[in-house]
């Protein structure tokens, strides 16, 4: 009777993924990876914060495609990002920063929250070695757009929704943005330890710049 009477938990939502890149036919651009980065501003948190460090997480050798049209709405892309290719710190980010980023992590810092980004608690590299995005939906008109999008990361699909800046010249097309994201909302759990004196904080602040070769 008490079971009975009691609140049931929500139903999960279902989240599939949106499409097949592979039957999808011929896509108009592929990602030009040596000029496509993602830029992720990882916060600390906790009560003794302050024996910790902000940092600042590149993520490199993107790849992709995507299928691009006169109507966004009938636009498409897919993502993958190799989490292996993560780099903490890189010097050149950080000094471009500013004062949140002003500290000095030493190298084992640096080789220390690399090892819990990728490791089992966080990304769970070995199981799990790529992070990989799929559009579901894209909102908007001219070069403005949102992107709804299905986040594939341990192995967990969870959508979310991002802004997309399309700039098109005669030589190249450009898709970039700046959005927060929290950790939680694709299945990952931020890292903590001691309880979580120590932590990471929940939301992170991403910046991306895509450069897209025509097919």
């Amino acid at each position: 009777m008490l079971a009975a009477c009691a609140v049931q938990p929500e139903k999960p939502e279902v989240v599939e993924i949106p499409f097949d890149p592979a039957a999808k036919g011929a896509p108009t651009h592929v990602v030009d990876s040596a000029n496509s980065s993602a830029r992720i501003r990882v916060y600390r948190a906790g009560a003794i914060s302050g024996l910790g460090h902000n940092h600042i997480v590149l993520a490199r050798d993107i790849r992709g495609e995507a299928w691009l049209g006169t109507e966004p709405a009938a636009a498409a892309f897919h993502l993958v990002l190799p989490v292996a290719a993560f780099v903490v710190d890189p010097p050149d980010l950080r000094a471009q920063a500013g004062p949140d980023f002003a500290s000095k992590p030493s190298l084992e810092d640096v080789n220390g929250t690399r090892n819990n980004m990728l490791g089992e608690r966080v990304l769970n590299a070995a199981q799990y070695p790529e992070l990989e995005i799929w559009s579901e939906r894209i909102r908007g008109s001219g070069d403005e757009l949102t992107a709804d999008v299905v986040v594939s990361a341990r192995g967990q699909l969870s959508r979310v929704s991002v802004p997309v800046v399309i700039n098109t010249s005669a030589s190249a097309t450009v898709a970039q943005g700046s959005f927060s994201l929290r950790q939680t909302d694709i299945g990952i759990t931020p890292f903590s330890i001691l309880m979580g004196a120590i932590a990471v904080r929940d939301e992170l602040e991403i910046e991306y710049n895509l450069s897209l070769d025509i097919k």
